[in-house]
């Protein structure tokens, strides 16, 4: 009976069940890995990053067009004729994209700004600003104002 189960066991092919336990931490060690090596949450943050400078850097030049425009006009205008989804639509006759909804247009008496919000970070938040006078896209994280 004995030699029966043995020569039975010996001629079975398979997998034991601690081979397959082994197999499964194995792969799940390796995608812990992968995924700390990715990093996923501080990809969605540079991706917000990226999203928020290129709709400043895209909002500052249709704020570029837009002054050329105004200040090239018989009675030139000032930097607060800029400063609306409407009025940068009017100025630039709908030749450059329009603001991304996220981005903030403001306007002083020197000076026309776009600002956008970027990464967040426990309570701290990246702003992407552009200033029409410096020409620049850059980030900052206290509070952007114009």
């Amino acid at each position: 009976m004995i030699d029966r189960l043995r020569s039975h066991l010996k001629s079975e092919k398979g997998f034991t069940l601690i081979e397959l336990l082994v197999v499964i931490a194995i792969i799940a060690i390796l995608v812990v890995i992968v995924v700390v090596a990715i990093n996923p949450v501080e990809r969605l943050r540079e991706s917000t990053d990226r999203a928020a400078a290129a709709n400043v850097r895209a909002t500052g030049t249709l704020l570029s067009a837009c002054m050329t425009k105004v200040l090239s006009l018989s009675t030139p205008g000032t930097y607060s004729d800029c400063d609306t989804q409407a009025e940068l639509d009017t100025y630039t006759l709908g030749k450059i994209p329009t603001t991304a909804p996220t981005v903030t247009v403001a306007s002083t008496a020197t000076d026309l700004c776009a600002s956008a919000p970027g990464r967040v970070v426990g309570a701290v938040t990246t702003t992407w600003f552009y200033r029409h006078s410096s020409g620049a896209v850059s980030s900052q994280v206290t509070a952007f104002t114009c």
